[in-house]
């Protein structure tokens, strides 16, 4: 399961990948700094699904390898939507998509565009399809693809009843649904992308047709894990940790969850924070907490050099009323967090309260609470 987000913009909900021909079995699941690898089996035999976000336009790219006549099926709602729809109007944030299919090295493509007509608010472009030389099945209308099936969940997994249909258009409830039958053993590529204008999703429609493409796409995020590792002085283990607490900085519809549960983060703005980006709220009591504050700073960088919007907030508590020392460790740390040069970042905010604790609008409104 991945969230597709692209400079701030939530481009698609969760992607389910199922592959049919007999019973699904999960065999291993391997999270490197440069991808996720599943291993899985099939009634026809062994299934691997890379993934990786390309270090030249943040694509996300699979690389799938199955076997003869194993069907492969995708699935994700589009959303296309910012931060900001999701919290004005969660129930209406995927309006105005409209979907076309395009032959690309004679293999359909769709394209997604999605225009409000807000003033000020530029259209967002959107591409997904598989590699060269393949045939899929595919549909972008959701309800649709819930009639194929039994129940609704049905067309979440395996979208088995009926042929896809093929609808395109301004669909009510935008979706992304491909069916592919392996027509031979081997590996095949599939690539959702985003980009400024129609051409730039083209272009990027054309870059990942090709497999080689696919294949330079997971060398460059290896080569990109290892700039990251020497520019960000990251420590072992610091990889995963991050991508552990990325879970709890989930985007778009989590903020619903937010205000579900009660969070306001309208309270957030005494403390000259918007609210609109997740939060992490890191509590430094002691001085001698230093090295957990710094691979927190360094998991702050690393989501900025990776395009993903958080805000911190360093609240300097001393119950011994002596404040300096924590108060200039979290200046020299957010000096060099910023120093780091990442053109899109969040914010970093050191607050010190009056009372010497960290007000309860800070704790209950934050996506990650540490106490150090």
């Amino acid at each position: 399961i991945v969230k597709t987000v692209s400079r701030g913009i939530t481009l698609t909900d969760k992607i389910c990948i199922t592959a049919m021909g007999g019973t699904n079995d999960i065999k291993n699941l391997y999270v490197y700094p440069e991808k996720v690898q599943l291993q899985g089996e099939t009634h026809y035999g062994t299934m691997i699904i890379d993934c990786c976000v390309s270090a030249e336009d943040n694509s996300l790219v699979y690389h799938i390898k199955a076997k003869k006549n194993t069907v492969i099926s995708i699935f994700t709602n589009l959303k296309m939507a910012t931060d900001e729809d999701y919290m004005a109007h969660p129930a209406f944030c995927d309006m105005f998509v409209v979907t076309q299919k395009e032959e690309i090295y004679d293999t359909p493509v769709i394209i997604a565009t999605k225009n409000n007509g807000r003033e000020g608010v530029k259209p967002l472009f959107l591409c997904a399809g598989f590699t060269s030389g393949l045939h899929p099945e595919y549909d972008t209308d959701l309800l649709c693809a819930y009639k194929r099936t039994d129940d609704k969940y049905s067309s979440l997994t395996a979208m088995k009843s009926k042929p896809l249909e093929g609808n395109v258009g301004a669909v009510l409830n935008p979706c992304l649904a491909f069916s592919l039958k392996m027509p031979a053993d081997g590996e095949i590529g599939f690539f959702i992308g985003s980009g400024d204008n129609i051409e730039d999703v083209r272009n990027i429609g054309r870059k990942y047709k090709e497999l080689s493409n696919i294949y330079r796409a997971f060398d460059l995020s290896r080569t990109r894990c290892s700039i990251e590792k020497d520019h960000l002085n990251l420590a072992c283990g610091d990889i995963n940790y991050f991508f552990i607490h990325l879970l709890k900085l989930g985007i778009g519809e989590s903020l619903i969850d937010r205000q579900i549960f009660g969070k306001d983060r309208r309270k957030l703005w005494k403390f000259g924070i918007s609210g609109n980006n997740p939060l992490i709220c890191v509590v430094l009591c002691h001085s001698e907490k230093a090295e957990e504050l710094k691979r927190i700073m360094r998991m702050w960088c690393f989501y900025s050099s990776r395009g993903f919007i958080v805000d911190m907030a360093l609240v300097c508590c001393d119950e011994s009323g002596y404040m300096a020392p924590i108060r200039d460790l979290a200046d020299t740390l957010v000096a060099r967090a910023l120093s780091v040069g990442s053109s899109y970042h969040g914010e970093i905010y050191v607050i010190t309260p009056q009372n010497g604790a960290c007000p309860d609008e800070l704790q209950l409104n934050s996506d990650i609470y540490y106490q150090l």
